[in-house]
C-alpha cells in the first residue's frame, strides 16, 4: 500500500499547476523557524506559543486546530492568487480546522473543484507505519518502510534518519492514537 503523502506526491506530479501542500511540513518549518518564547495572534485574537507547539508536536498529538488554521490559511490563499491548485494529505485533520478551511477551499477553488477523498487505514497498519518510517535530513521526505526500502540509508537528497530524536515525531504517534482518530 502507497502512503498517503506519496498518492498525494503522484497526483500533483501528474496534473500541470498542482502542489502537495503537506501540513506536516508547514507546522515542521513553523515550529523550527521560531524560538520557544516567541507567539503568534490568530485572525480571532487567540495567543499561541510556539514553544508550547513544539511540545505537542514533538510529542506525537495534534498541533492545536487555530494554529494550523492559522500557518495553512495564508499559504493556501496565495497558492489560489497565483493559479496554482493544491492537494493535501490527511488535512484538515479536525472538524475545527475543516469548518474554516473548506468553505475557503470552495471561496478560492469554486466547490466544484474541491474533492475529497478518504483513504480508510487501519490503526495498527497506520501505527506501524508511524514507527518505522524514516525521513531525509535534507529534503524532509519521509520514506515508508517496505520490503523495498527497508535497506535504504540515503534518498537522492541526503542521509535518511531513523527518528530516534525529533526529527520524526510520528515515533509518540502510537502513545497518541486517540488524538488522532475522530
Amino acid at each position: 500500500m502507497i502512503p498517503k503523502g506519496t498518492q498525494a506526491d503522484v497526483l500533483a506530479d501528474s496534473c500541470p499547476q498542482h502542489f502537495h501542500l503537506e501540513t506536516s511540513s508547514i507546522i515542521e518549518q513553523e515550529i523550527r523557524s521560531h524560538g520557544p518564547e516567541e507567539t503568534f495572534t490568530t485572525d480571532d485574537g487567540t495567543t499561541y506559543c510556539y514553544g508550547d507547539e513544539k511540545k505537542r508536536w514533538q510529542t506525537g498529538k495534534l498541533s492545536s486546530s487555530g494554529a494550523v488554521i492559522h500557518w495553512l490559511k495564508h499559504q493556501i490563499i496565495q497558492y489560489a492568487q497565483d493559479e496554482i491548485s493544491l492537494v493535501f494529505s490527511g488535512s484538515p485533520r479536525t472538524m475545527q480546522e475543516a469548518d474554516v478551511l473548506m468553505p475557503l477551499f470552495c471561496k478560492l477553488y469554486g466547490s466544484e473543484n474541491v474533492h475529497v477523498f478518504l483513504l480508510n487505514v487501519a490503526p495498527n497498519t497506520s501505527m506501524y507505519r508511524n514507527s518505522n518510517r524514516r525521513v531525509c535530513l535534507t529534503c524532509r521526505r519521509a520514506i515508508p518502510y517496505t520490503r523495498e526500502t527497508m535497506g535504504m540509508i540515503d534518498c537522492p537528497n541526503g542521509a535518511l534518519s531513523d527518528c530516534a530524536d525529533d526529527s520524526c515525531p510520528g515515533k509518540a504517534y502510537n502513545n497518541n492514537f486517540a488524538a488522532w482518530r475522530m
